[in-house]
């Protein structure tokens, strides 16, 4: 095919000829080969040492965590880089007699990496906390392999307000260096710059900085689990969740394209400053929970801080603590960081547009609802259900499918009552009086909650008695 581009009748005048075609098909073909290798052999790397009764050798070699993760992530997948750098050559020679530029060449195989790096990491992270390899990983690694294409036609629509996810798809931040129009009908700068921190940035340099820092957080997962079992696991320490959830919130700041929601926009589908503090909120949400579940304590943990430090305060804050002070201390930091780019995006929309009275108001909410719904998985935890928090959770949605249709059709505004709807401020469910009730009642359940807790962490009083009985 390579020689076939010489004969004239084979490409029509201006045609770059099928030197061009065979560079991006090989190309193509070493970035599908190599994610997809990498998720497969990192995604069973952990998992298959627990199945095969040996990952005692790795918590007891000598190697330390990082040198067996250097190891995990170019040994496990060698033969694909060994066949990448076989094929290689025949690339780099196509590009060059397609007049493609080395920096073009470079850059891309170099983005190659830091993606199979990143997407090796991410495997690994979900091997780590399996004990064999099941068909429901293979699922989540490949909706982890199509999440940059999802989120890149998401940034791609029309007034989005996060252009800047398009970065997340490399090759559009690569087109320049090939100078390729993404689109015939669309400046090539339109996608290849993207708004970030409010600047326009290359998308190219947006990439690297995205999966650079994804690829910091998911090292230190690993370097600090990588040699504990299953049930000492514990993702980040407790002021690490904190950071990440400043960090998940920066980088949505990051990413939002300020001019697509200028109060003086003349389309009235772009958004406001409302809109942004629901979606604000929304995300936090999700956090919130996030936070609440990566907290969670595991009972023996729980129960050693506890006799430990049970007359003092220390224990709250502590590694062995109850998740609730790490969660409102994640929801004070959202807040701080919207303040921040309310005060920033000043000369967007006004600072009065904002509404961060009401932003807090939603916030406090959100927090009684995930503080009251960890607090129960604590408890199912201590219970000793098998799997409780998968347990909890099946609980909480079935406790949130009920409210919501005896409510929605017997007690509308009683929806704030009993569900977080209230925190993002619909007229109709979220009522101040509606959501004070929801508020009251909520923290009241979060008390007896504490209670029960604290009920099951102390000790019998009839075990003294007991154990002298024994003694004697």
């Amino acid at each position: 095919m390579f020689y076939h581009s010489n004969d004239p009748a084979a490409s029509a005048p201006g045609d770059p000829g099928i030197p061009v075609a065979l560079y991006t098909l090989l190309a193509s073909l070493h970035a599908l080969l190599l994610c997809l290798w990498c998720l497969s052999s990192c995604g069973q790397a952990i998992s298959s040492e627990r199945s095969l009764k040996t990952f005692d050798f790795l918590r007891t070699t000598r190697l330390t965590s990082r040198e067996l993760l250097l190891g995990m992530v170019f040994g496990a997948p060698l033969m694909a880089y060994f066949v990448l750098l076989c094929t290689l050559p025949f690339t780099l020679i196509l590009g060059l007699y397609a007049g493609i530029s080395l920096l073009a060449m470079a850059a891309t195989y170099l983005m190659l990496l830091l993606l199979a790096v990143v997407l090796s990491l991410a495997a690994l992270a979900i091997s780590m906390m399996t004990d064999r390899p099941r068909a429901g990983e293979l699922l989540l690694l490949l909706a982890l392999f199509g999440f940059p294409a999802w989120a890149s036609v998401i940034g791609a629509s029309g007034n989005s307000p996060f252009p800047g996810l398009t970065a997340i798809l490399v090759i559009v931040g690569l087109l320049p260096l090939y100078h390729v129009a993404p689109d015939p009908y669309m400046p090539i700068t339109q996608l290849t710059h993207v708004p970030f921190f409010g600047f326009q940035v290359p998308s190219l340099l947006v990439s690297v900085v995205l999966y650079l820092s994804v690829g910091a957080w998911l090292l230190l997962i690993l370097l600090r689990n990588l040699k504990k079992d299953r049930e000492d696991i514990r993702l980040l320490s407790r002021w690490q969740v904190v950071g990440l959830t400043a960090y998940l919130n920066v980088l949505l700041f990051a990413l939002l394209d300020l001019r697509t929601i200028h109060s003086k926009s003349s389309n009235p589908a772009d958004s406001s400053a409302s809109d942004i503090a629901l979606g604000y909120l929304g995300l936090n949400s999700l956090i919130l929970y996030a936070v609440g579940l990566a907290s969670l304590t595991t009972p023996a943990r729980l129960r050693s801080g506890w006799v430990r430090a049970s007359s003092s305060a220390a224990f709250y804050w502590s590694e062995d603590g109850l998740p609730w002070p790490w969660m409102a201390a994640s929801a004070i930091a959202a807040f701080l960081l919207f303040v921040l780019e309310a005060l920033v995006a000043r000369p967007f929309i006004p600072f009065s547009e904002w509404s961060v009275g009401g932003l807090a108001v939603g916030l406090f909410v959100l927090l009684v609802f995930a503080v009251r719904d960890v607090l129960f998985l604590q408890w199912c935890a201590l219970r000793g259900f098998r799997s409780p928090a998968v347990k909890g959770m099946l609980f909480l949605l079935l406790y949130y499918i009920t409210a919501l249709a005896v409510t929605g059709f017997f007690f509308h505004s009683g929806i704030a009552w009993f569900t977080p709807l209230g925190a993002f401020g619909d007229p109709e469910l979220g009522a101040p009086p509606s959501v004070f009730i929801g508020v009251v009642l909520q923290l009241a359940v979060s008390v007896y909650l504490s209670i029960a807790i604290r009920q099951r962490l102390a000790p019998s009083p009839s075990t003294p008695a007991a154990s002298n009985a024994l003694a004697s």
